[in-house]
């Protein structure tokens, strides 16, 4: 073969039948609509995922948030910070373990989450899941939950639990 000339393919992969592909792109533009949302409000998205993150459980470590809204630990602890300058969290030591800080959101942050991020959130998924119906979006939502398992699985990891371990899910645990 010539130099510079490639060898014709025998096949070519189906970005149609890659469901990461689908994923990507649902969350690349899901993201980017709640952030013009959300700038409306002075937030950005990353406050959602943190916010998020604490409403559904308060008191957690930056490395819990960081693991539970998908966010690399160096980013959290910026944007808990910049949260806690609007008196949006707060911090407290560990009674045991003065290393450990956990984070909790403030009443000024619970109203604004009930008051702006989640009616902002529903209507974003609301768009997201038009025209498809409950028990379809149910087993949609039990199908991702298999294969975010699957996923850590093959990392000898295990997927944050929404119900118990928050140190699952993570490289170390902490």
């Amino acid at each position: 073969m010539e130099a510079g000339k490639r060898a014709p393919r025998r096949s070519r992969f189906e970005l149609a039948d890659y469901p990461m592909y689908y994923m990507a792109h649902i969350l690349q533009r899901y993201d980017a609509n709640m952030a013009v949302r959300l700038r409306r409000h002075g937030m950005k998205h990353s406050d959602w995922r943190v916010l998020a993150t604490l409403q559904y459980r308060d008191g957690m470590t930056i490395g819990d948030i960081a693991a539970y809204a998908v966010l690399e630990r160096s980013f959290v602890s910026r944007v808990v910070a910049a949260l806690g300058e609007r008196g949006l969290v707060g911090r407290r030591l560990h009674a045991e373990d003065r290393r450990m800080v956990h984070v909790h959101m403030t009443e000024a942050g619970f109203a604004l989450f009930d008051r702006v991020m989640e009616p902002n959130v529903a209507d974003r998924l609301e768009e997201a899941f038009h025209g498809i119906g409950p028990e379809e979006k149910a087993r949609f939502l039990r199908t991702l939950a298999r294969m975010q398992g699957n996923v850590y699985q093959a990392a000898s990891l295990l997927p944050p639990d929404l119900d118990g371990d928050l140190t699952a899910g993570t490289e170390n645990g902490r």
